[in-house]
């Protein structure tokens, strides 16, 4: 039997593997306009900050599952729950900070925006349609590498899905609902 810890990490992983592959259909659906305004809504929203102290509890409820079970985890285990403490961690606080994610999202436009020196390839529809496949890429990456490296329960990828489903049409309904209300 597997411990606890590779449990909760593949699910954490399988939920967040889930919910970047949503969100990145809706976004690449809705369009750079959509998502431009969504993110804007985004930077300032109490959703934000929800999610942050929601990334971060589960960060803290995982160091001591994984603290007692690191001996028991074997080295592929270990390297999926590092990074996944380190992604928890550093998205719970970028969204935690209030100009966090503001100051991450204007960093990596501006930086967009240099390396791409042409004009069409500034433009959010093309910077939107590469940065949503390359993220769709590397989370259908990570999601197949915590699948296929050892047998996985189905009630665990359920689970993974539920979450994933419930968390990403939540967290997208209230920042909506904080765009079409003005309060943030």
């Amino acid at each position: 039997m597997s411990p606890l810890a590779v449990d909760c990490v593949r699910v954490s992983w399988l939920t967040l593997v889930g919910m970047m592959l949503l969100s990145r259909v809706v976004f690449q659906r809705a369009g750079p306009e959509w998502m431009r305004a969504f993110l804007d809504t985004w930077k300032n929203s109490r959703t934000k900050r929800i999610w942050a102290a929601l990334v971060l509890a589960t960060f803290a409820a995982l160091v001591p599952v994984l603290w007692r079970d690191w001996p028991a985890l074997k080295a592929f285990e270990r390297v999926l729950a590092g990074l996944l403490l380190a992604v928890l961690f550093a998205d719970g606080f970028l969204n935690a900070l209030p100009s966090g994610f503001r100051t991450f999202k204007d960093r990596m436009q501006e930086a967009w925006v240099r390396r791409h020196p042409r004009v069409e390839d500034q433009s959010d529809r093309a910077m939107f349609a590469k940065v949503n496949l390359l993220l769709a890429a590397l989370s259908l990456a990570m999601g197949l590498a915590v699948v296929l490296y050892r047998p996985i329960t189905t009630r665990l990828v359920i689970l993974s899905v539920v979450l994933a489903l419930i968390l990403t049409f939540g967290l997208l309904h209230l920042t909506l609902r904080e765009q079409r209300s003005g309060t943030r």
